[in-house]
């Protein structure tokens, strides 16, 4: 199969952000959204979230996906589940950080909110207009 490669900011935040450094499984995750009418920039911020929540052992120890920072294969399984509001992994991050966060049963305080929900694959706080319009919420 041929799909075409990442833009930047998807490789950043389903790649880098996620831990992921193989960039066929980061084209295999941004041709899923592609194909479901995601987008890859938020997809790729609140899976990054969701392995977060993970690792600090926020999502409790019977979550559904081994979310474990570098695992592509859960990032995939993930994405389709959000895309289908399917199961606990896909109702809970189905609608990105913000509400995710909102929703947990822990209290979770690692969510980074800016004008919308997300994160980005550059650093905006080196530019004054970018900082202004994400700092503003």
């Amino acid at each position: 199969m041929e799909i075409e490669g990442p833009e930047y900011e998807t490789a950043a935040l389903m790649g880098s952000n996620c831990m992921i450094a193989d960039i066929k499984a980061v084209a295999l995750a941004n041709d899923i959204c592609n194909e479901l009418g995601m987008d890859t920039i938020s997809a790729g911020g609140t899976v990054g979230f969701a392995m977060e929540c993970y690792e600090k052992g926020l999502l409790g120890e019977d979550f559904p996906i081994k979310l474990n920072w570098g695992n592509a294969e859960a990032q995939r399984e993930l994405l389709q589940m959000m895309a289908f509001r399917k199961g606990v992994a896909g109702k809970l991050f189905a609608d990105g950080t913000k509400v995710a966060s909102q929703k947990s049963e822990k209290e979770v305080k690692i969510c980074y909110q800016y004008l919308w929900d997300g994160t980005f694959g550059h650093q905006s706080f080196r530019f004054f207009n970018y900082g202004c319009c994400y700092g503003s919420c």
